[in-house]
Parts: C-alpha cells; sequence; structure tokens
C-alpha cells in the first residue's frame, strides 16, 4: 500500500506482522505540524464500525493547553483506525495506545474539519507521562510498530527513502516533560506562533525549564499518576 500525505503520513506497508513505514518527525516538525498539542487525562475511549473498519476515538480532558485553542478542562476527542467492537479487532501498526486513566501529551493534527484530529506521526505524536524515580514527570513513547524513514537526495539529485535505526531517536523517546515542553515553546517562538500562557508560565522567562512540578498540573483530573519503573519506554 502507498499513500502520500503530510508529515508523517503512512509511506508502506507490507505483511500485517510487520511495522509501518513512516516518516521521522522531530519535536520542531511535529510542533510546526500539529493544529493542537495538549497534555490531559484519557477520560474514555469507544470503538465502531465505519465504512467496513474499525475506528476509534479517545477523549482526552485537558490538564495543560500547549498549541491550539483548547482550555484547561475541556475534552478533546482523538480519531483513528483499528480498535476492537466485541470479539474482532483490527491492528495497525504502529498507532498509538490509550488507555483510560492515563495521562498523556499528544500532538493533534486535523485532516478533515469534520472529523476528530489524528496524532501526528502516528506514535511518534503520544507520550505517555509518568512520574521518574526523580520525582520529575517524564515523556514516554513506544514506536514498537513503526519503522522510521528520512529522505536523502543522491548524487544524481534523485530523492531516495533510507530507512534509519531505531537507536537515532531513543534519546527522545523518553525524555524529562519540562524538556520536551521547552523544545516546543521555542519551536512556538521560532515559528512565530503564540505559546499559551499556561506553558509560559510553567518555564522560564527563556523557555527554558523553571523547576515547576507539572504532576501539580493533574490533580484536579483525579487518579495517580503512573511510576516510570511500570513504563516501558
Amino acid at each position: 500500500m502507498l499513500a502520500i500525505g503530510l508529515f508523517g503520513a503512512i509511506l508502506a506497508t507490507s505483511s500485517p506482522a510487520s511495522a509501518t513505514i513512516v516518516l521521522k518527525l522531530d519535536t520542531a516538525a511535529m510542533s510546526d505540524t500539529a493544529s493542537s498539542i495538549v497534555m490531559g487525562r484519557v477520560e474514555a475511549t469507544r470503538s465502531y464500525w465505519e465504512r467496513g473498519r474499525i475506528v476509534t476515538e479517545i477523549d482526552l480532558r485537558v490538564a495543560l493547553p500547549i498549541k491550539g485553542l483548547q482550555e484547561t478542562g475541556a475534552v478533546v476527542t482523538v480519531r483513528q483506525f483499528g480498535g476492537r467492537v466485541d470479539e474482532l479487532a483490527q491492528l495497525v501498526p504502529g498507532t498509538p495506545q490509550f488507555s483510560v486513566g492515563e495521562q498523556a501529551l499528544v500532538f493533534l493534527e486535523t485532516v478533515a474539519e469534520d472529523l476528530p484530529p489524528v496524532v501526528v506521526g502516528m506514535a511518534q505524536g503520544k507520550y505517555h507521562l509518568a512520574v521518574g524515580p526523580d520525582e520529575r514527570l517524564w515523556a514516554v513513547r513506544n514506536l514498537d510498530n513503526l519503522s522510521l524513514a528520512v529522505f536523502e537526495e543522491t548524487a544524481s539529485g534523485e530523492r531516495m527513502m533510507r530507512l534509519i535505526d531505531a537507536s537515532a531517536v531513543a534519546e527522545s523517546n523518553a525524555l524529562p516533560l519540562a524538556v520536551l515542553l521547552s523544545e516546543v515553546a521555542h519551536d512556538l517562538k521560532r515559528s512565530a506562533r503564540p505559546i499559551p500562557d499556561a506553558l509560559r508560565e510553567r518555564l522560564d522567562a527563556d523557555l527554558n525549564p523553571s523547576g515547576h512540578d507539572f504532576t501539580t498540573d493533574f490533580k484536579a483530573l483525579g487518579p495517580r499518576l503512573d511510576r516510570a519503573q511500570e513504563v516501558t519506554p
């Protein structure tokens, strides 16, 4: 299967057991592509049939708006293909996994005005949030079912797709939340996009980590946060 789209579009898939190949996205590319970025708590998930395929919607209550017009406490719905209805499941390799009660940060892209947004770059754009041994909130993502690719120009001027080793992005798969948010804030500033006051207040004057305790942003949303040792990066 071959498809053409924006950053993070599916480039190709082979057998059902193999990973999905997508363009590698760094934080800057995801921030630029995203119509909204939020962190919050998963309140509900539901799967249903649509034109012969299963679609899943995820409701996320916003703890901190990072990009876009969402407000703290609002519910954002995310849409993706795959899921389970009754005894039948459809798996799309590389789609992010969500569980009710989970805290997450997501980069979201609007692909159709009449549909909920999707996660940018498949699993690249979803981070699970967990408290680390240092008591800081960490952002962890799982790219196990994704193969990442980059385009390179050959000597003859042709553009060729090259798969990259997973170790090339390992450092970005688990990092302090404050560091990730600082990167996003700098990317928004660089592209002359507005930075929400709530995000500015949690960083220092230069948009670097300030020591803010991000676990406090979830206290009003209910259950305790996961511990990092319970998460597999």
